[in-house]
Order: C-alpha cells, then structure tokens, then sequence
C-alpha cells in the first residue's frame, strides 16, 4: 500500500498536479466562479456529496454553485466530485477500499473516492434517499468533508445548523497540498449514538448528517451477543409466529444446565417461548453439536445468505476481511454439566471463551479460507489467555469502560490488558474496541434512581486514549455513549479514529474557540477545571476510593450519595459561576443557542441535582417507618380468614413531603412458610368512583426489595381486580423491567364506601436466589396512587418525590417474626452454688452502691438491694425468646422477702433493637407464698419504641428477695 500510494503521488506531480498550493477561486465577491461537476453517471455519494459542498459553500459565502454532469463552455473552474469520467480523463487513479483523494490543477479541482455502485437520486430534503452509515462505501463524501474541514474552515462539532461552524466571507479561494488516504481505524468507527439522538428529539434528517459528516462507518470485526438463533431450532417451538417454522427438535443438552441452587437467569430472546418454559441464557458450550451449529451458521452468513433469527447477520464488504461475530449472551449464569463443571475447575472462564472461539475459526476456516470469527474481550474474558495460541482467523474486540479510567485499580486492570492484548496480538489480528462513555448518567438514571446527577467530563483523557488507540493500529471501535453528556468526548474520539495524525490540544482549543465563540475563554476553563478534579481519585469518596472492580463496563462508582460527595456545593458553585460568566458573553444567536444546549444537557440539571440532593438528605433524616410481619403457625387454608388483629398495622399514611395524609387506610401482613399475605383497607369512595380508569392511575403499587438499591419486585394491584408482578434487575450495568412469572392471588372486595384485598405472594420464588426465612429482613414501600382527578396519592414511607422509582431510598425495613415459643420455656434456677444461678445476669448500674447481695445454693437465687433504695436489684434471663403480638408470658414461682418486686420481661425487635418493657408488681411477704404473674405482649402502643419479636424474663428487685422453683409458660393467640 505505501509503495502505491508513492507510485500515485509521482504520478501526480508527472502530470502535473498542483502540490504547491496555489489558490483556486470557487466564489469572487459573492458570485460562484465555479461549477460543481457530477458526470454521466454519479454514484449516490457524489450526489449526496455535491449537495453538502453546494450547502456550506452558499452558508460561507452566500453564493449557489450550480450542479451537473457535465459542464458548459463558461465554467472556467470546475470541481469534480465522485469518481467518474472527468475525474478518469485528468488522471485520477480508481480507490479501493475506503481510499478517497483530493487533487487540484490550475482550474480544476477533484473530489473523489470509492463509492458503492449506487446510483440512485438523492433529495436532500429526505433522509431516505442519503447513503448509508454502515457497510457501504462512501468514501466520496469524505473527500467532500476533508476538502470543507481543511480548505474552507468548517467544523462539524454536532448534530443541527448550529452545531457547524464555518466563516462568513463574499470570496473563497481554497489551496493545499493534494494527497490519499485511507481512514487510521479501517475496520470501523461507530459511536453508537442514533438512540440517543432520538431521545434528545434531533429530527432524523439533523441526526443521520451528523453520522455521515463524522465519516462513521462499518466495514469489519463489528461483535456483540450474537447466539439466539439456535433457540427457536433446538429448546423449543417459539410462540412468534414468524419465526415457528425454524423448530427442528428439542436438544436440550445444547443449552446450559444449572444445578438447583443456583440462579436460573433467561435468554434475552425468552419472550420468544411458553412463559412456562423459558430458555436459559447460556449454552453448552462443551457440547460438539453447538460447536457444529453456528460454524454452519457462520458459513451461510459470510456467503450473504440470511439466517432467520440470527444476531450475527454481518455483510461481506468487497477488498475487506470478513469475520463472523460470535458472543455469548451477557451474563456468567454458564453451564454447570458435568464437563463444564469440570472444565472450569481446570482453567478459568476466558480460557473457555477463547477455546471454543478457537474451534470455531479453525472449522470455519477448513471450509472456508477467507472467513474468521470475531469475539468479544468482554469482563472475565478481558485478559487474553496467555496459555492459548489463537488461530489466525480471528479478530478480538476488547470492551473497556474509559469513562472510569479515573480510578486507579480499574485503569491498571483495563489499560493492563489492553497493552498485553497489544503487545502480544497487535500484529497477529485485527484488534477491536468497544467503548463505554455512559456514567454517571447511566447510574443516576438507570439504575439508581436519582436522575439529577454532577457530571465528569473528560475531553483531555478521551482524547489521550484515542491518540494510543490510533498509534497503536486498533482497527476500529464502537462506543456506547450519553451523547447528551458528552458531545465533545465522542466528536474528539470519532475525529482522532478517522485521522489519528491530528493534533488533540489543537482540536480542543479550536472547539471552544470556534464553536463557543466569545464564551469559548470561560467554557474550556468550565471543561478544564471539571476534568482535572474528577479524574482525581482523591476528591473521590473514601469507600470508592477503595473499591474494587472487575468487569468491563465498570458501574457502582456512582450510588447517589457518593457521585454528590465527588459534587460537593463549593465546586458546584464554583463551576456554576464559570457557566454564567461564560452565558453573559455569548453574543451571536448560534453561541446563545449552544450555551443554552450546554446548560439544558449538562449543567443546568447538575445545580438543580446538588440542591435536590441537600433536600433528600434532609428527607434522610426523617424516621424510616419499620413494619413487623407477623408468622401464622396455623395452615392457611382461605386467606380472607386469617386474623390480622394482632398484627402490626400501618395506619399512618404521608404524602408529598411528609404531609400527613387524611385518608382513612390500613394495612398489615403476615407470612407463613408458603407465602406472604398482605391486607389492605382503605374506607373512601374513590377506588369505587374511578374503577373504570387505569390502575396506574388508581391502585397500589407496591415496590420490595432485599436491600435498597436498584433491583426490586413491583407489584400493581387494581381496584378491579388486576394484579401485575415486574421485577427490575441489574446485569453487567444493564437494568432489564420484566414481567416476572409468580403465582400471585388476590382476593379483592370493592364497595360503593370502601376498597379491601387481601394478596398472597408466595415466598419460594419472590427473590430469585433469595429465601425469605423467618428473622429475615427486606424492604419495601407500599404506594397508594391516586391521580385521577385531583392528585391524592399517598405512601406508607415518606418518599419526597412524585415518582415511586426515583424514590427507592425510601423503602423501609420490613422484619419476619421467628415462630413464637410455645408451652413451657426452659426458664428456672438451677446450677452450682454461687452469686447468680446458671444462665441468668445482672444489671449494673453506674454508681451501683456498696453492700448489695447475691447468692445462689443450688435451688433459691437470693437479691438483697441492702440500705440504699435508689436503684433496684436487676437480674435477667440469658436469651431472648421469639414472641409476637397478643401473646401472654406466664410466670409462676415461690417467693419471700420484702419490698416490691418488678415481675416482668424485657421485649426486643429485630436483632436485639429495644423495644420496651412490660412487667406487673408483685410485694414480698416474709413467708414463702406461691406466685402466678400473666403478662400480655400488646401489639402495639406508646410504651412500645418498636415491635416486640423477643422477649427476656427478668426480676427487680428494691428491697430483698428469694425466689424458687420459676417456671415460664408462653401462649399465643
């Protein structure tokens, strides 16, 4: 390739072209001396091409080059764009590839590269007819681009009019060196930013020119989870329809085996089958029938031939390399059959993935030369597998989370890798990366909830590693990327891909200069400042500081309170008043309107998330609501049945920011060892009133979790009927909403004055991979939405905010009682002589006054409280026993002395938090007497800090005391 390109350019100078420069006239004050010159038969590249020179040359100057295939007698200077038979006629060698070419002489200039063989019209007007992004070759338009960016000073910073940038003058004369090339990535550059675009709301038209003017394009190496065709052949006859012909035979043994305990995660494509047998995600990848199927598949798919319910669906470009993309689903759920079992005992995961990678490229390659396999480099099979030699036909596409490079073990880990897959592979194969520029938007939003969040940009860095990344002769990248929170990080990437000679503090110095114009001073000192603080891992929080990650896409670096550790309000206000300074001297209306896109995509929401989060911190502060669920003992045989008058019942309802609410509602639950019962009553008439609208509008959503953070069940339950289970969960970063398959039952009864239900919920499957056991704690938040009309809405805990999901914060702690004792409990005295019988312990009082006396013979506890009657002699039972509401302690012993004595029991919440006290006064006569004290366990009350689910026996004593033979019955109601 270097020889011909030195071969081309003594040709160009043999012919005369023009290396030194001089100038050639498109535009003389305001009038075009030139024409734009298509030929016979231009492909769609040159047309689309002729239209954005055509475009920006009348912004810059105001004058309109007339268009066509061939040119008239006046048209003194020409520009010929494509290559065609003008561009032939003076020379101009054909391109291969993605190879283009800018060539100027006397008054002709060219403009030209390899396009694809299409030729079909192009209005410029209507995005369907512009050429495409991917797998095609274009490469005219980027001569067009190249010619616009070098000779005419046009930026292309961002999507819309005033995302380019470009000078105003009545006359263009345009000079330079002319020259080929090729693109530094040529395998791909792919910021993978359409659906962003789309969230933003940029028209389609604004959104595709973007992508084209950014040169991105596919050719190679592109992978991702590509195994789902084998589903609706081999696990079972797909529900779709469409696809229902595909079903060959059920061959199980293809697909992962997990062991019972384990976690069964589904297929991404389970939505294709029987909700009663969803496939797993992962296949047997030991099993030679799997290997058999897609190097088949990969051999139909690199001679052009579809494969219906295929991912890996990659055309074959011409002069390129062709490589079948193969990649496990993303999850580590593997097989667990004896043979992967055994396997994995041996050698890690990664090792695994490269081996069967390795088989497959090497069967495809023994039926095909010119077809390779590439794969992913993706969390545990990031390292390469240094013990493996990889066949020559495969291309690895290493995945690396940049946007936390911040932080030092994730850099060293990452960047490690990177450099041993460089070092090791960089000139045995195509080299790949796939990129992740997403947080803290991406955690903020999608999976902690907060929304509002303090940004870290890094423009610098980004473009650091994009200049490694080209030097280092990756063949290309694709990126997942928060457009809206990193315009310039992703413009600076796509640049430095497509041409890696590029000067970045030049690209970023003319950026601010050119785009921000007058504010350009303020706002790189803006993106200057924020980047040196937050690639800092010292103003990080300490806990993040010490983290640990593994993993490619790198998230958990960003929970709610640790991202506003790293936004603290003095450099919020500190970057804040940059922005206004910088607000203050945009003139133009373009620099008005890109402040304000600034402000409303980046900015404004991180002020309005620093104040936000001083609210909930305060919210914070308020008292979580506890609810206790009460064990039923007894087989529930009709949930109506069960009696919830002992049980814990949540009255108080609040709405928006810890207001009261006036409605009348209740709630309580209860459990056994199948299932949790939960009761509601509310005594209104507004459930009845509205039971024709949506219960999203109208019913109860109740949101549970094992912990409060991102994953969680969601219940909705309607006044006529409905009853809908989701379940969130969190896999490698990505948050998946399903409708979760449980056997909920609700038991509903609605009248013109009240609505009451009661849902059973059974406990086996409600937290894959976690039992609720008796003593096991969850959280929850039970959400009465009301917006029907006038806005009534009300929670059980306080939540701050009108949305139940950016809410989950607030979710309280829900406790399941220990079954309670029963009949006689192993209280009593008994032991060797001593001060306290065995199992029984004193409380001391600070200031405890001299000459008190214990003493134990074997059979009767003596308590002498002596002269002083300020404290009380306290002894207590060593351990606490499970008890519950309406229960009744019993206790029954022989005793004398003097004084009053507290007969009584400590009682206790979950794991040992106070809950109060109850006890009965009982005054000791000098002769023994029999004494029978029955306490009661209330269930709720103002004597009561929490629910009682323990109790302790204890005795206190004033004056003197000898007690014998104690025995403690419970009961429960």
């Amino acid at each position: 390739m270097y020889i011909r390109k030195v071969f081309l350019l003594l040709l160009l100078c043999i012919l005369g072209w023009n290396l030194s420069g001089q100038p050639l006239f498109l535009v003389k004050e305001g009038k075009a001396v030139s024409a734009i010159i298509l030929g016979e038969k231009p492909t769609r590249s040159a047309r689309f091409g002729a239209l954005e020179l055509q475009h920006f040359i009348r912004q810059i100057t105001g004058a309109s080059l007339p268009v066509r295939k061939h040119p008239l007698p006046g048209d003194k200077n020409q520009i010929i764009v494509g290559y065609n038979e003008y561009a032939r006629k003076a020379g101009i060698q054909p391109f291969t590839g993605e190879e283009y070419g800018i060539f100027h002489k006397e008054n002709i200039l060219v403009l030209a590269g390899n396009d694809d063989p299409d030729y079909g019209e192009v209005n410029y007007g209507n995005v369907n007819t512009f050429p495409a992004i991917r797998f095609c070759y274009r490469s005219t338009t980027y001569a067009v681009y190249d010619f616009l960016e070098k000779n005419c000073s046009v930026n292309f910073y961002t999507y819309g009019e005033d995302g380019v940038t470009y000078p105003r003058k009545k006359s263009l004369a345009v000079s330079g060196k002319s020259y080929r090339r090729t693109p530094t990535m040529p395998g791909m550059r792919y910021p993978h930013i359409e659906g962003r675009l789309k969230q933003l709301k940029v028209p389609e038209r604004e959104a595709r020119l973007l992508l084209l003017r950014w040169r991105v394009n596919v050719m190679y190496g592109l992978t991702n989870h590509s195994i789902y065709s084998i589903y609706p052949r081999y696990w079972d006859k797909t529900t779709f329809k469409k696809l229902s012909h595909l079903f060959i035979e059920k061959r199980k043994e293809y697909f992962a085996q997990r062991k019972p305990s384990s976690i069964k995660n589904k297929s991404a494509v389970y939505r294709w089958f029987s909700s009663e047998n969803p496939p797993p995600s992962q296949l047997c990848y030991s099993h030679p029938g799997v290997l058999e199927y897609f190097a088949n598949e990969a051999l139909l798919v690199s001679q052009g031939k579809k494969v219906e319910a295929s991912y890996a669906l990659i055309p074959r470009m011409k002069d390129q390399p062709f490589f079948y993309p193969f990649q496990e689903d993303d999850d580590h759920y593997f097989c667990e059959c004896d043979k992967c079992s055994a396997r994995l005992k041996k050698k890690p995961y990664a090792y695994w993935h490269f081996d069967f990678v390795n088989k497959l490229a090497k069967a495809v390659s023994a039926r095909s030369k010119d077809t390779g396999i590439s794969t992913l480099a993706y969390s545990q099979s990031l390292e390469r597998p240094r013990d493996l030699k990889l066949a020559k036909n495969i291309a690895v596409q290493m995945c690396l989370s940049i946007q936390s490079w911040y932080h030092p073990q994730v850099y060293k880990r990452q960047h490690g890798a990177y450099q041993d897959w460089v070092r090791a592979e960089g000139k045995n194969r195509p080299l790949f990366l796939w990129l992740y520029l997403l947080n803290p938007g991406h955690e903020a939003r999608r999976i902690y909830k907060y929304n509002e969040f303090f940004p870290v940009l890094y423009p610098r860095n980004a473009a650091g590693y994009a200049k490694e990344f080209s030097s280092d002769k990756i063949h290309g990248f694709f990126a997942e990327i928060d457009y809206a929170l990193h315009p310039l990080e992703t413009y600076l990437l796509t640049k430095l891909a497509y041409d890696g000679s590029l000067d970045t503090e030049k690209l970023i110095g003319d950026y601010f200069r050119n785009y921000y114009g007058k504010s350009g001073k303020e706002m790189k000192a803006f993106y200057d400042t924020l980047e040196k603080y937050v690639w800092n891992i010292k103003n990080y929080a300490p806990e993040v500081q010490k983290m640990e990650k593994k993993g490619s896409f790198v998230y958990g670096l960003h929970p709610e309170r640790y991202n506003w550790y790293l936004g603290k309000r003095s450099m919020v206000e500190k970057l804040d008043s940059l922005v206004k300074a910088a607000d203050r001297k945009a003139a133009s209306p373009e620099e008005k309107s890109r402040m304000k896109r600034f402000r409303d995509q980046i900015w404004d929401q991180a002020v309005r998330g620093r104040k936000a989060f001083e609210v909930r911190e305060k919210a914070r502060s308020v008292a979580y609501p506890e609810l206790t669920v009460r064990f039923l003992r007894e087989k529930v045989s009709d949930p109506r049945k069960i009696d919830f008058s002992n049980a814990q019942t949540i009255r108080s309802w609040y709405c928006l920011e810890n207001k009261p609410s006036a409605i009348k509602a209740q709630c309580s639950m209860a459990y056994d060892q199948n299932a949790l019962y939960i009761r509601y009553r509310e005594d209104d008439s507004y459930a009845y009133k509205n039971r024709s609208q949506s219960f999203w509008l109208n019913g109860m959503e109740i949101f549970l979790s094992t912990e409060r953070k991102s994953d969680y069940i969601q219940i909705a339950v309607g006044p006529m009927g409905q009853c809908e289970v989701y379940e969130r969960v969190t896999i490698a970063g990505v948050q998946k909403l399903r409708r979760k398959k449980i056997e909920a039952k609700l038991y509903p009864e609605l009248t013109p004055d009240s609505w009451e239900w009661i849902l059973v919920l059974p406990l086996q499957n409600l937290f894959d991979g976690k039992k609720i056991l008796q003593d096991s704690r969850i959280f929850g938040n039970l959400c009465r939405t009301r917006r029907c009309g006038k806005w009534e809405s009300f929670t059980w805990s306080p939540i701050f905010s009108e949305s139940y999901q950016e809410s989950l914060y607030r979710m309280s702690p829900i406790f399941f009682q220990k079954e309670p004792g029963k009949g006689r409990l192993p209280i009593g005295f008994h032991g060797k002589k001593s001060t306290l019988a065995e199992n029984w312990f004193l409380v001391k009082d600070k200031g405890d006054p001299e000459g008190r006396i214990l003493s134990f013979d074997g059979k009767t506890q003596h308590i002498h409280n002596g002269k002083n009657r300020v404290y009380w002699r306290n002894i207590f039972w060593k351990s606490q026993t499970p008890c519950q509401a309406g229960d009744t302690l019993t206790m029954t012993f022989t005793a004398w002395g003097k004084g009053p004595v507290y007969c009584g029991a400590y009682l206790y919440s979950w794991h040992r938090n106070w809950a109060g006290s109850i006890s009965e006064t009982r005054y000791m006569t000098p002769e023994p007497k029999k004494y029978s004290v029955t306490l009661r366990i209330s269930p709720e009350g103002k004597k009561f800090k929490r629910y009682p689910m323990e109790s302790r026996v204890f005795f206190a004593v004033q004056g003197q005391m000898y007690i014998k033979d104690l025995q403690v019955e419970q009961n429960s109601r």
